[in-house]
């Protein structure tokens, strides 16, 4: 087995260039609404990216394995707000207990 180490250090760095919107190409996006998601990443002992089933009994995307996130709410200050929010709603983690490194590009 091969070992992967890497730092949050070296995922800041990697991220440090982004933020640039990115194209959504044959995406149709005209009904999109804001929206923030987290990718969360443990490090320690192994690098390792948590995901979540989304129920099946959802109206939207139901059954599906998705980073958690979900549409802003009116009483979130920003994105990464709503994705705070979303973190600790579907997987229980709390913001304190976050690193936040970076941000990837948005998709208009």
């Amino acid at each position: 087995m091969v070992s992967l180490r890497i730092t949050s250090a070296e995922l800041r760095s990697a991220l440090a260039g982004g933020g640039r919107p990115l194209d959504a190409g044959p995406i149709d996006v005209s009904a999109a609404r804001p929206a923030g998601v987290a990718v969360p990443i443990a490090l320690d002992p192994e690098p390792r990216l948590y995901l979540v089933l989304r129920g099946s009994h959802l109206t939207d995307h139901a059954g599906e394995i998705a980073f958690p996130g979900g549409k802003s709410d009116a009483g979130d200050a920003s994105l990464r707000a709503t994705a705070a929010r979303e973190m600790l709603e579907e997987v229980g983690v709390p913001e304190s207990d976050v690193e936040w490194l970076g941000e990837l590009s948005p998709i208009p």
